[in-house]
């Protein structure tokens, strides 16, 4: 942190430096000019050999503390060069415009306007003249998509041109500052000639092996202006699609597999189970669409062994316990430095959050009578936007296009990373036949007691899986929340006959226990899109709650259950769920085998 605080503090002297000697300079002596930029020997050694005869040159120059120095070239070159124009930035005043010019180009330099003199710089070229630009990783839809140490800018292209159309050579120009409004000129080749010279790449390249190597250089680069813009308007944040991208002849030039994840994208994750497992598809979306990303969740601690298994970010950090130093620990976080924080969920809190950790760009979802101040960004639901005919996913999805994403979310079902497999607690259960089904039964909700089927539709439903299905296993999950429900079921039947893991397994257990299911039997609640994210055959028991809103989204088999006269959208007590309507859904999703020869002959 410290030497960031150097930097950015050295950073800001040399730019009020540099911005005072545009308006000094013009008032120096003869003798003053002349010690100011004065050129090293290898600069007018490398120079000698673009004269007698003349060959041209096209040079880049930086943004460093020294760079308004470089109209001073043709003053401090001991050497009969030919024109040397320098492309530069004109002002929209014209009485300043005109006095920058005539005090720019006092000391022999062309100045060319960038906005409608590039035919001009053109013309110095064929002409075996030198043209010199000012190196820019910053000049939006103009410029090419590349990477500079490690993150996406868009570099300028025009020396990439004229050096190609004319074969000339590419030379760094560059001032090194040894003192107050003192510095040398330093000249050295970059790139030869040639039809096909990647002089974007190459000319990238070098200004990154000198920011890395020399630290004088680096100290005087012009940090304070970021370069790092491309792709970052909300617009275009999750994409790399760019109009002249060099993605491809980037990863080739510096021998990548892949670009580097240097662009740090932080998303806060849902507290509630369910809605966390619809997102996984869009962060997993991510990863396509932005290659560069580095992918951060903040998620409550009690779902990182699910993520970590899941392999969809690079980190994951665990939301800390309320308590006193509660934001304090946020405030820690910003020296991590976050490029883009996505809020994936909707309260004040989380807001403040993002905000301590005080990521330049807070995206995130504003619906109507609601307020997100300290977001930056927000994408505003349209008012007649009705979540009763809608799926939340598609709101999600609008989300994330208004913000750049172009492809497409894979609601396939997930997979766990090799080595996170944790012991089946059901592999001690027995059964008479090999294919017997599994059927696992999450009967309460939490704290949402609504939307549960009653007690004794449970028991009924049991009874009705056991002389359906006489060898099959019947398995009890939920948290501890539910243990009340899972017991009043237990009692009414022979000890042994139901298999009760309640609130007696972690995460990961509860994941390899669906996973072994054949199918799952649950109200509206997290362990339902969970067993529906890993494939499991699922029948969703809904009433008062919206499916067509909040249904699980996976690719997998599944059955929704309402009261038969239910509306679409809910708002019928579960209580009108008919057991025959259970057990139908059921039916439809149990795997019928073959019976194997050892079965048949205990049939016959």
């Amino acid at each position: 942190m410290s030497w960031r605080r150097r930097k950015a503090r050295t950073s800001c002297r040399r730019m009020i430096e540099m911005s005072l000697f545009s308006l000094a300079h013009p008032y120096f002596s003869e003798g003053r000019l002349d010690k100011t930029f004065i050129a090293t020997e290898e600069a007018v050694e490398i120079l000698k050999s673009y004269v007698a005869p003349n060959k041209p040159v096209v040079g880049v120059s930086i943004y460093n503390s020294m760079m308004e120095a470089c109209t001073l070239i043709p003053r401090c070159l001991p050497i009969d060069n030919p024109e040397i124009g320098l492309l530069y930035r004109p002002l929209n005043k014209k009485k300043i415009e005109q006095y920058v010019r005539d005090t720019r180009s006092r000391n022999g330099i062309s100045l060319i306007d960038r906005l409608s003199g590039l035919h001009d710089a053109r013309e110095l070229v064929k002409n075996n003249s030198w043209m010199i630009f000012l190196f820019d990783q910053n000049v939006g839809d103009a410029g090419y998509l590349t990477f500079f140490l490690g993150r996406a800018v868009t570099t300028t292209g025009f020396h990439q041109i004229l050096s190609q159309d004319y074969e000339a050579d590419v030379l760094s120009f560059y001032g090194e500052r040894i003192g107050f409004w003192e510095g040398n000129l330093h000249v050295e080749k970059i790139s030869e000639g040639g039809k096909e010279e990647p002089v974007i790449l190459k000319a990238n390249h070098w200004l990154e092996e000198k920011l890395m190597n020399d630290a004088s250089f680096s100290e005087n680069w012009m940090w304070i202006y970021n370069r790092w813009e491309a792709q970052n308007h909300h617009s275009q944040n999750l994409n790399l699609q760019f109009p002249n991208s060099l993605l491809n002849e980037t990863k080739e030039f510096y021998n990548w597999e892949s670009v580097p994840k240097q662009n740090r994208i932080w998303l806060r994750m849902p507290d509630h189970l369910g809605e966390l497992i619809k997102w996984i598809p869009f962060i997993k979306a991510i990863r396509i669409s932005r290659e560069d990303a580095e992918i951060t969740l903040l998620s409550n601690r009690k779902f990182n062994p699910l993520l970590e298994a899941l392999q969809v970010a690079d980190n994951i950090i665990c939301i800390p316990k309320r308590n006193t130093r509660y934001y304090q620990k946020f405030l820690k976080l910003k020296t991590s430095y976050p490029d883009t924080f996505y809020q994936l969920t909707d309260s004040f809190r989380a807001d403040l959050e993002s905000r301590l950790i005080n990521a330049p760009r807070r995206y995130g979802i504003c619906y109507p009578g609601t307020n997100r101040a300290l977001l930056t960004h927000s994408f505003k639901v349209d008012p007649g936007w009705d979540d009763r005919k809608i799926h939340q996913v598609v709101l999600w999805e609008e989300f994330f296009r208004y913000f750049g994403f172009q492809g497409t979310i894979d609601f396939s079902p997930v997979g766990l990373a090799p080595g996170s497999e944790v012991i089946n607690p059901l592999r001690c259960l027995q059964t008479q036949s090999l294919n017997a089904p599994y059927f696992g039964l999450i009967c309460g909700a939490g704290d949402k007691p609504e939307k549960c089927w009653p007690v004794d539709y449970w028991v009924e439903c049991v009874a009705g899986l056991m002389d359906l299905y006489p060898d099959s296993n019947i398995c009890l999950f939920g948290t501890t929340a539910d243990l009340p429900v899972s017991r009043q079921i237990i009692e009414q039947f022979e000890p042994g006959s139901i298999h009760d893991f309640t609130g007696s397994t972690t995460l990961m257990q509860f994941i390899m226990a669906l996973n072994s299911c054949s199918v799952v039997i649950s109200n509206d609640c997290g362990g339902l899109h969970l067993a529906n994210a890993l494939g499991v055959a699922t029948v969703g028991l809904y009433g008062v709650t919206n499916p067509v809103n909040t249904k699980p989204v996976y690719d997998a088999p599944m059955r929704v259950v309402q009261p038969i006269k239910c509306p679409k959208h809910g708002g019928v007590t579960s209580a009108e769920i008919c057991l025959s309507q259970v057990l139908e859904a059921v039916s439809e999703l149990v795997k019928q085998p073959e019976p194997t020869p050892k079965e048949a002959s205990l049939v016959s």
